[in-house]
């Protein structure tokens, strides 16, 4: 829609549908800014899970994205069999407004988990992660 009137597009992905054909030269792939730190992690080897070892699962997201996983990865935990919901650890960003909310619903399932509205050691979370 604001095409015709800015001077460059950036797009996140290299072929991006509905663009009007006439733009294409104002677009420039620009790909998803991430920080070199957690760039890096893609260099670093994924955690040895073993076979009765603990399942470490990373669950970031900012604002709409966060909301939404306060209430769907607590309830796809519900229909993990008891033995294996017990071996997963969840570190997990939330909104304020639903923190505690979220913290109950693991609670009530008997989970470990750290709850945060932010986390300043993404870059080590995610080497940790197995998910």
């Amino acid at each position: 829609v604001l095409a015709k009137r800015v001077k460059v597009i950036a797009t996140t992905y290299a072929v991006t549908q509905r663009m009007p054909k006439d733009s294409k030269a104002q677009v420039v792939w620009t790909g998803n800014p991430v920080r070199a730190a957690i760039k890096a992690v893609a260099k670093v080897a994924a955690p040895e899970l073993r076979g009765d070892g603990v399942l470490k699962i990373l669950v970031i997201g900012g604002g709409q994205g966060a909301s939404v996983f306060s209430d769907v990865v607590p309830a796809a935990m519900t229909l993990l069999p008891e033995k294996l919901r017990a071996r997963v650890r969840i570190d997990q960003q939330a909104r304020a407004p639903e923190l505690e909310r979220t913290r109950e619903a693991y609670k009530a399932l008997g989970m470990s988990v750290d709850l945060a509205t932010f986390f300043h050691d993404v870059p080590a979370r995610l080497a940790g992660a197995h998910l």
